[in-house]
């Protein structure tokens, strides 16, 4: 094998470890009362490093220097509410539709 295919697999083999991030879908379900605006806040942690690859093929030793990795640590969710419940703006009634100026 010459030292150029040695190293485009050592590549390669390294691309493997990193596998990037990518989005996954949490679900979970929630009782919300009536007039509540929830907010939900997800923070995921990234994990990055820096490495060396070393590997002996055919006797001959190859490195790869600074490889960096990332991996995604852990998501924590955060969550707050708001009740809008109670909040007097005068929707009005009959005599006085929409709190205006009393049928007129």
């Amino acid at each position: 094998m010459s030292n150029e295919n040695v190293i485009k697999v050592l590549k390669a083999v390294v691309g493997t470890y990193n596998t990037g991030i990518k989005t996954e879908m949490q679900k979970e379900t929630r009782t919300i009362k009536a007039q509540t605006t929830v907010t939900f806040s997800p923070v995921t942690t990234i994990i990055e490093s820096v490495v060396t690859v070393t590997a002996t093929v055919d006797g001959v030793e190859y490195t790869i220097p600074n490889v960096q990795l990332r991996k995604a640590g852990a998501t924590v969710v955060s969550e707050s509410s708001e009740s809008h419940a109670g909040h007097d703006h005068g929707h009005g009634d009959n005599s006085n539709s929409g709190g205006g100026a009393g049928g007129r």
